[in-house]
């Protein structure tokens, strides 16, 4: 059942790859060719982390993703909270729409508290404890708004799903939420394809997909189902 558990939060999006790699910039241009999410309900655990915009019309733009493993707890990744300042001016906007942009009527959820993961930084790759936990400021209370965490490593080759707001192939931010299928990659192939870049075995894992899909920017913090 794909929608039962996350598998890990993208920490980095550069873990996610498509088959064909020459050179590192790739990974900054590729969610990227995904497809819109337009089945309502879809995917109500997803969260966009928003921060204020002082260079556009709207007030907050997408930040990072994070997903509700409670009703008042999401997951994301660290170096999405490490400027304390910024987290305090956090609007989390669970997913109501399929959309990143904040109606007048949508609820709004604050940080209360978070907890970094104590390791986080401390020894490299630095994406081996890249991870945090956050406490909103009250529960979300719609019906199947939290996502069960996995209970074990899937497979090479298993089939599992992104979802995110992050760059397109445009190179610009997707208003509405994007989804892929991609596929497990083994380890080995994940560290010959991805020179230079900080990905730990065990502690993460990457995906490919023909179509060359996969997260980009802004897609940090963002669930794989």
């Amino acid at each position: 059942m794909l929608n039962s558990a996350i598998l890990m939060v993208f920490l980095y999006s550069n873990f996610v790859s498509s088959t064909d790699i020459e050179d590192s910039t790739e990974f900054q241009e590729k969610i990227y060719k995904g497809k819109d999410v337009t089945r309502k309900g879809a995917y109500p655990y997803f969260c966009s982390i928003q921060i204020p915009n002082d260079y556009d019309v709207r007030p907050y733009e997408h930040y990072c993703g994070g997903v509700l493993v409670e009703r008042n707890v999401m997951l994301t990744a660290a170096h999405c909270l490490i400027n304390a300042s910024l987290v305090s001016q956090f609007h989390n906007l669970p997913n109501y729409r399929h959309s990143r942009l904040i109606g007048k009527n949508d609820p709004i959820f604050k940080v209360e508290n978070y907890v970094i993961h104590p390791d986080f930084l401390k020894q490299r790759p630095y994406s081996m404890h890249d991870i945090a936990v956050v406490l909103l400021d009250r529960p979300d209370t719609r019906p199947n708004a939290r996502l069960q965490l996995a209970s074990r490593r899937l497979p090479v080759d298993t089939k599992v799903k992104i979802i995110g707001f992050g760059i397109t192939e445009n190179t610009y931010l997707s208003e509405v939420l994007k989804e892929a299928t991609v596929i497990i990659k083994d380890d080995k192939k994940c560290l010959d394809e991805k020179t230079g870049f900080e990905y730990a075995p065990i502690y993460n894992f990457c995906t490919q997909n023909s179509e060359g899909a996969g997260g980009c920017y802004r897609d940090a913090g963002d669930p794989a189902i």
